[in-house]
């Protein structure tokens, strides 16, 4: 009797644990000063919190599991993710100035910052990813100055993209790759109107690929670009429209290529090889 009543108590402890470990937790707020901050640490995390209009300001951490984590504001910005390990994803709105910062650290990360909403004016987006099989892409700032994007990644499946880039003023673009299988992209959909600003892609080691388009129908997509790749399976491509400013491609070591082309006003530019299966082509136009 002992024995069956010391076995129930702990099958209930173990079915209180495993209930305790189901993390979820949302928030929803409308309007004024609004603040949020949830943290989480264990199992089958979930956050969510959205909030609409004045003061902003939301926190959100994960450690262990399975987590994901939503936030969106509608004004006057923050938004700030730290999510640790296992299955991350983090998604982040905006619209209204703001910074939106996004950390993950290990297993099967993505970031994503802005979808449905547009960055606002002086925004700052910071998607750093430390190993495992990252993703981070930051798109739709439309029409607001002084963005900054800093895409870090250290390690495995890298990829980092800035998308529906249309930006007046000041665009600042920072992506950089550490080792393993990188591509860094600028530009892959939207109407490409960038203005000037600049755009810097390092990749060291392993599969590297950089890219920054335009061209075809034009549009605009100015600024001074600059692509450094250290070592391993290089490739390279810029293209810009007719705002092309400065251009610069340096690669350092093993499989090289590095394409360039051009089109109008002060265009410049620069393709630097050092050592292995180079190749490289500079082609200018007006």
């Amino acid at each position: 009797m002992k024995k069956i009543a010391n076995l129930t108590f702990m099958l209930l402890l173990g079915a209180t644990m495993a209930f305790a470990q189901s993390n979820e937790a949302t928030v929803t707020q409308d309007g004024n000063n609004n603040d949020a901050t949830v943290t989480q640490t264990g199992a089958n995390n979930t956050a969510t919190s959205t909030q609409t209009g004045n003061g902003s300001e939301v926190t959100i951490e994960q450690i262990g599991a399975l987590n994901a984590a939503t936030a969106a504001h509608a004004g006057s910005g923050i938004i700030d993710q730290f999510q640790s390990g296992n299955s991350n994803t983090a998604d982040a709105e905006a619209a209204g100035s703001g910074v939106i910062t996004q950390t993950q650290i290990g297993d099967d990360n993505s970031a994503t910052a802005g979808t449905s909403q547009n960055f606002g004016n002086n925004s700052e987006v910071t998607q750093t990813q430390l190993g495992n099989s990252n993703i981070a892409v930051a798109q739709r700032w439309t029409q607001s100055s002084n963005i900054q994007v800093t895409q870090t990644q250290t390690g495995d499946r890298n990829q980092a993209y800035a998308n529906r880039l249309r930006g007046f003023n000041l665009l600042d673009i920072t992506q950089t790759q550490t080792g393993n299988d990188n591509l860094a992209a600028i530009n892959r959909t939207g109407s490409g109107q960038v203005y000037p600003g600049t755009i810097l892609q390092e990749q060291i080691g392993d599969r590297n690929s950089a890219q920054i388009v335009r061209n075809a129908g034009e549009g605009s997509l100015g600024g001074d670009f600059t692509q450094i790749q250290h070592g391993d399976d290089n490739e390279s491509l810029i293209r810009s429209g007719r705002n092309a400013d400065m251009a610069n491609t340096f690669q350092y070591g093993d499989l090289n290529s590095a394409t360039i082309t051009q089109s109008g006003m002060g265009m410049s530019a620069v393709i630097t090889q050092t050592g292995n299966m180079n190749t490289a082509t500079i082609t200018q136009s007006e």
